[in-house]
């Protein structure tokens, strides 16, 4: 180790390295232990109270979905004279109204 004048002697990058690895090796172990500890109380606390993954995760968790946000109808906006279908105004419009410039006239009344 080289020291430089009235402070504390420099350790060399091998010695940081060395330091490095063993600080990894105890935070390896520590990590495991502490997941283990964990783990462990997750387990008591699902057994305790009867939860199921959809408790824990949402209703969507078993699928690996996200649980939605609270989602209300949209009302249809638009109406096919023809056919009685209905539009919301939302997303891919269908064919029976996708080429119309003035949509005004398939408008439903409020």
């Amino acid at each position: 180790m080289d020291t430089i004048e009235n402070q504390e002697p420099v350790k060399t990058y091998r010695e940081l390295l060395e330091e490095r690895k063993a600080l990894d090796e105890k935070l390896a172990v520590m990590r495991r232990e502490a997941t283990q500890s964990a783990v462990r109380q997750v387990r008591e606390i699902i057994e305790t109270y009867d939860l199921t993954e959809a408790d824990v995760f949402g209703r969507g968790a078993a699928r690996g979905i996200a649980e939605p946000s609270e989602k209300r109808p949209v009302a249809p906006k638009y109406r096919d004279p023809v056919t009685g279908q209905t539009w919301t105004g939302r997303g891919k419009p269908p064919r029976w109204i996708a080429g119309v410039e003035n949509r005004d006239e398939y408008l439903i009344a409020a």
